[in-house]
């Protein structure tokens, strides 16, 4: 059985549109970036996962 104890809270759930109209009326609306075709974005996040840049960035060429 599970006892609550006095004046603990339960955790809330964040509100996520609340939260991003706040970063963007902080910082103003930001564009999305690209860093080329999402295939060889996945081969070089995995290439470098367990590599140094110095081999996965030939590996990639």
């Amino acid at each position: 059985m599970t006892v609550r104890r006095r004046g603990a809270r339960r955790a809330r759930r964040p509100n996520v549109p609340a939260i991003v109209r706040r970063l963007e009326k902080a910082y103003g609306r930001r564009p999305w970036k690209t860093w080329g075709k999402p295939l060889d974005l996945l081969i070089g996040t995995i290439l470098s996962q367990n590599t140094t840049d110095r081999n996965s960035g030939p590996a990639m060429d």
